[in-house]
């Protein structure tokens, strides 16, 4: 019974591997395939020839470079600032006492219920009374209030795990409440911080809805919605499109790979403990 439990895991965790696998692979495979086979009936997983063509004209003909950096820029920001608000906001919630504590940490989770869709008017008002909409600001605040929540929750339950003793023997030393928090708070908190980090540049890279409502201007777009002006009335440009798919996908490939240890360590420790 016990060889039979691990071949069916093993078969479980295969199936799923070729879920993930197999799109993405046809993707890399068709941005790099010439139009005369992309559109064959029975095309060939492997291609005949190795083409760059899409990429020259995704790189040289399109305005996808700006949106990368757009993404990048936006991506960037709301990482830095998720970490930061979750760190402050979930160290005041575990380490302070005040009317109401629980209840706002309750709060703070229920907010990450809603989906964004139903947020999408109460935050477009909101920006639009800032004049924020159609700029880098306003994109960013949208996208913060889909990560900050579940930031600050993940962070709370590291602070909570770390032993107050450690924090009052720093206190005796000399330490003030900063100091306490920058040199024994933050440093044992490593793990959430990326896994934070990381869960926040993800949301933001690959979000679509609020980018879509709130950035007009081709200068200001993401990749994630750049991505349409391949699709025409009466042309689908899926060899520029399966490029961009590349583009935004490899990225957050690369980042997740390089921390991958962090962010599985963060996100099962932050789902466990009280």
């Amino acid at each position: 019974m016990k060889a039979l439990k691990i071949l069916l895991k093993t078969i479980g965790i295969i199936i799923l591997l070729l879920i993930v696998i197999i799109p993405f692979g046809w993707m890399l495979i068709s941005s790099f395939t010439p139009a005369e086979y992309l559109f064959m009936r029975n095309p060939s997983i492997i291609p005949e020839s190795f083409w760059t063509g899409w990429y020259e004209n995704v790189f040289l003909h399109s305005n996808v470079p700006t949106y990368f950096l757009n993404s990048v820029i936006v991506s960037a920001s709301v990482m830095a600032v998720t970490v930061i608000v979750a760190a402050l906001g979930a160290y005041s919630l575990t380490r302070f006492r005040f009317r109401g504590r629980e209840l706002l940490s309750h709060v703070i989770l229920c907010t990450y219920i809603f989906p964004p869709i139903l947020l999408m008017l109460p935050v477009y008002r909101i920006l639009n009374g800032l004049d924020l909409v159609d700029t880098f600001l306003g994109i960013i605040l949208a996208h913060l209030t889909i990560t900050i929540p579940l930031g600050i929750w993940m962070m709370r339950s590291f602070f909570a795990a770390i032993p107050l003793e450690l924090e009052e023997a720093g206190l005796v030393d000399g330490l003030s409440k900063i100091g306490v928090f920058r040199k024994i708070a933050i440093p044992m908190s490593k793990v959430a911080i990326f896994s934070i980090g990381l869960f926040a540049f993800i949301q933001s890279w690959n979000e679509y809805l609020y980018s879509s409502l709130l950035l007009i201007s081709t200068n200001r777009k993401t990749l994630s919605i750049g991505i349409r002006e391949f699709i025409a009335h009466y042309d689908i440009r899926w060899g520029e499109i399966m490029a961009t798919s590349v583009l935004i996908s490899v990225p957050v490939i690369i980042i997740f790979i390089s921390i991958q240890k962090y962010f599985i360590e963060g996100m099962t420790a932050g789902a466990v403990k009280e």
